[in-house]
């Protein structure tokens, strides 16, 4: 049974004519295409010349569950979920179902015929069809600009000259695809193999579903039978964790429910997680942990969300939301909101995920410690102290028990898309380093700040507290880092220095984007990048025995398997 593919077959310039078995393209527009029409071609000297009996199926654009990574139909739904749509172009592709493709396979050796060939296409729709289609679950527009081909064509003709290799998309491939119908006949599969094509709606559904689940990071939050010692807490001790979807609060779950890379950490603890309802039918979680659907922006959902609560890790908070006003209504009156009702219930230990943003970055001293005075950096640095400041006046007030840990650079497992753009940096000829490279960093990375909150919420001295969560030497450069990095990755560290004053021009720029009451998250990281921005946890080892034990070495280790999973 060999797993062949429609390219082999060809696509139609006329939509009213179906591409089926015994069509053969003459374009080969594509290493891809070029390997499975001579391995096509060999397949069929093989049955020729030593009597052998090989079944062919030919599945068309392939979507469904169980995708271990992004294929390529699955990283175009992926793109138009993040980014949508706005324009569309001629032809057409045919939407297959992995599932009713995987049963013709098996059906082809049940019940197909020696030497035969079959066709596993779908549904047969246009461009704009898949992209309107898709926009009901996106929440995007739909596409409404139409691009003639030869625009598209023309434009990457230019960019395969001026980018060559490195252009995002092939003119052979415009020729071949834009234009033409990727449309076909699986009438004999349908009746010989009992194939069926289900609906769009049907596959979208189940595509989008599996899609989100990678994005949020949540399909690998899954309970391993790994053997841990385990923290025991009370019956009554419930923990509420906010922030949930998201970078550090996956991660929290999983060593919650797995330990960490040292087998610690893991919990007896009934946890509830703060679960916005957008993410509704996206999770699944054990016994143990439960979801309160509620926001922290809508004061009247966290009521129930904190019912018979111990304690909350207050995670949730923004970083670049697309308008500016989003930072003060979710970081500081979010966190507002959180606190009150906190009071209002009688839940007293609350400990809040802040930011080296309260201080900004280091003038009079290269370094922040336990005495720098904060100097909130721009918008985002503004919010968070705000927050911060709330939850320490409270607790002054004796009405909460709070504790503030301010985290840096964050590293680690279950990062976004946005952070694994950065690592894939370090596979270019060379790379970007905003400043010289001799600024101090700290990092956090999200193992060393889980043991924080796990060690700080048990001792007394911390409340009415604020501490910097980063590694144990303050001092390492940019240089430094970069340097670990590229040997993690198994690459040579070749630095292009961007200088100063222009890292000075992007947070010019950044301030001149703001007045418009949005922000840019790339252009907002260029103009600070080359501060130093480094704090020491002298306090945090004294009063709660922190210790950062994932460093240098061990992120060295991990980030290969990161940037590939």
């Amino acid at each position: 049974i060999y797993t062949s593919s429609v390219v082999v077959l060809g696509r139609s310039s006329d939509p009213e004519i179906l591409i089926n078995e015994n069509n053969t393209t003459s374009v080969l527009e594509s290493p891809y295409v070029k390997g499975k029409f001579l391995a096509e071609q060999y397949v069929e000297k093989l049955i020729q010349e030593k009597s052998v009996d090989i079944r062919r199926l030919y599945p068309s654009w392939v979507i469904g569950k169980n995708d271990p990574k992004l294929t390529p139909p699955h990283k175009v739904i992926k793109d138009h979920l993040q980014k949508g749509q706005a324009f569309y172009f001629s032809g057409g592709i045919s939407v297959a179902s992995v599932e009713e493709v995987a049963k013709a396979h098996i059906n082809a050796w049940l019940k197909g015929k020696p030497n035969e060939k079959y066709v596993l296409a779908g549904n047969n729709i246009s461009f704009k069809e898949f992209y309107t289609a898709l926009s009901n679950y996106s929440g995007h527009k739909p596409p409404s600009l139409f691009i003639p081909k030869w625009i598209i064509y023309s434009g990457s003709l230019a960019a395969k000259i001026l980018l060559g290799k490195k252009a995002s998309i092939d003119p052979a491939y415009v020729k071949s695809v834009i234009g033409n119908y990727s449309w076909y006949n699986s009438e004999k599969a349908i009746k010989n193999l009992g194939y069926t094509i289900p609906a769009l709606e049907v596959q979208l559904n189940e595509t989008v579903i599996e899609i989100k689940k990678k994005l949020l990071g949540v399909n690998a939050l899954v309970q391993k039978n790994n053997p841990v010692q385990r923290i025991d807490y009370g019956q009554e001790d419930v923990l509420l964790i906010t922030g949930f979807p998201g970078w550090l609060g996956n991660r929290m779950l999983d060593i919650f429910m797995n330990g960490d890379r040292y087998s610690n950490n893991a919990v007896n603890r009934k946890i509830r997680l703060l679960v916005q309802p957008k993410f509704k039918g996206l999770i699944s979680l054990p016994p143990n942990m439960e979801l309160a659907y509620g926001d922290i922006t809508d004061k009247e959902s966290l009521k129930m969300a904190l019912k018979n609560v111990k304690a909350v890790y207050h995670l949730a908070g923004v970083i670049y939301p697309k308008k500016i006003r989003s930072l003060n209504d979710i970081n500081f009156i979010g966190t507002k909101n959180l606190v009150d009702t906190c009071i209002k219930g009688g839940v007293k230990r609350i400990l809040y995920m802040s930011t080296d943003s309260i201080c900004g970055y280091g003038r009079t001293k290269r370094i922040f410690d336990e005495n720098t005075i904060p100097n909130p950096y721009k918008n985002y640095g503004k919010s968070k102290y705000l927050a911060e400041k709330y939850i320490l006046d409270k607790t002054a007030e004796g009405l909460i028990d709070g504790t503030s840990l301010r985290g840096f650079w964050f590293f680690g497992p279950f990062m976004p898309e946005r952070n694994l753009q950065f690592f894939k940096m370090f596979y270019w000829k060379r790379q970007l380093v905003f400043g010289n490279g001799k600024n101090f960093r700290s990092i956090s990375h999200v193992d060393n700040i889980i043991q924080a909150f796990i060690n700080a919420e048990k001792r007394k001295e911390t409340i009415g507290k604020w501490y910097w969560i980063g590694n144990k030497n303050p001092d390492t450069t940019v240089d430094q880092i970069y340097t670990a990095v590229a040997d993690g990755m198994g690459v040579k560290y070749k630095p292009l220095y961007i200088p100063k004053w222009m890292c000075e021009l992007f947070s010019i720029l950044d301030i001149l984007i703001g007045v418009t009451g949005k922000i840019n998250g790339s252009i907002h990281s260029a103009g600070k990048f080359h501060k130093d921005i480094a704090g020491e946890i002298t306090a945090a080892q004294r009063d709660f025995d922190y210790n950062p034990d994932v460093e240098f070495e061990e992120i060295k280790k991990e980030l290969p398997h990161l940037i590939t999973t």
